[in-house]
């Protein structure tokens, strides 16, 4: 097991076309005999791969002109308010839109066109899941409203905050990345070492929640897990802040697989699900009579 920890940087390298020809030849040797290497050499190769696919940049006139034909359809979904006593939060329909110009806001100046053309479908798709959602009648099961809650979903709360809290560690480490300038800034403002030691105790922990978010409702919070596990790895990988090839990888990995937006739609999902909560407590709470 030692043995392949030390392969691991090296599959990297290799990998990503940096690595020498004696290198290469030495992990050649090993992944020979080491069936478990070999499976993650050609793993990494195929996503690097993909990564590698280049398209031309449609400009920013295109990107602006595009989300602002995204805002148009989501400003056709009808407005539907909760009742009187989520008036402070605004309609659905408002919530949504406030919520979508955000991001795209965030997106266009500061984000590569790579990432932008990730996000876009997205984006739509993103729109019309939470324009359902919020925008659906709220059917109160009676049985939910009871203040004891069993031992299992105690269980289950506590690993949703969990995996919530391991996500927001997650984006607060990518985004020191993903903004991360190779020409123009220094690479040691990057204080990279803490971050190498910041993504190692969370693949620990990454590992720790797919073996435990097996609940139906949670395959898609535990997708996003896994997909952030592998940045991780890389991250924990990466020796200096200075290899430039090994950090473009990541901001590449990121990118493509729309990391940062995703995190973003499960934020947005848990905000609505304690929105829901708190709206059904209360109209579920017996109503107060004054003699």
């Amino acid at each position: 097991m030692k043995a392949c920890n030390n392969y691991t940087s090296l599959i990297t390298t290799v990998a990503s076309g940096a690595a020498g020809e004696g290198d290469r030849l030495r992990l050649e040797e090993h992944t020979s005999n080491c069936e478990g290497c070999a499976a993650e050499y050609v793993r990494l190769s195929s996503l690097l791969a993909a990564v590698r696919i280049e398209q031309e940049d449609p400009g920013d006139a295109y990107w602006q002109g595009y989300y602002k034909q995204i805002m148009e359809r989501i400003d056709g979904i009808p407005s539907i308010a909760y009742s009187s006593e989520m008036q402070t939060t605004g309609s659905a329909g408002d919530v949504l839109r406030q919520r979508l110009v955000r991001l795209a806001d965030w997106l266009v100046p500061r984000q590569r066109w790579a990432l932008q053309l990730a996000v876009a479908a997205l984006l739509v798709v993103a729109g019309v899941l939470l324009g359902r959602t919020f925008l659906s009648p709220v059917e109160i099961d009676p049985q939910l409203a009871e203040n004891d809650l069993s031992s299992t979903q105690i269980q289950q709360n506590a690993l949703e905050m969990r995996a919530h809290a391991y996500l927001g560690k997650s984006k607060t480490l990518l985004l020191g990345l993903v903004n991360f300038d190779l020409e123009e800034d220094d690479p040691s403002t990057l204080n990279f070492e803490k971050r190498r030691v910041i993504a190692g105790d969370l693949v620990r922990e990454a590992s720790f929640l797919q073996d435990r978010l097996s609940f139906a409702e949670h395959q898609r919070l535990r997708r996003l897990v896994a997909d952030l596990e592998v940045i991780l790895i890389q991250i924990a990988n990466i020796e200096s802040a200075y290899d430039v090839p090994e950090i473009e990888i990541v901001q590449s990995g990121v990118a493509r697989k729309a990391i940062l937006f995703k995190i973003d739609v499960e934020e947005m999902r848990r905000d609505d699900a304690a929105i829901s909560t708190e709206f059904s407590n209360r109209r579920s709470a017996p109503a107060t009579s004054s003699v």
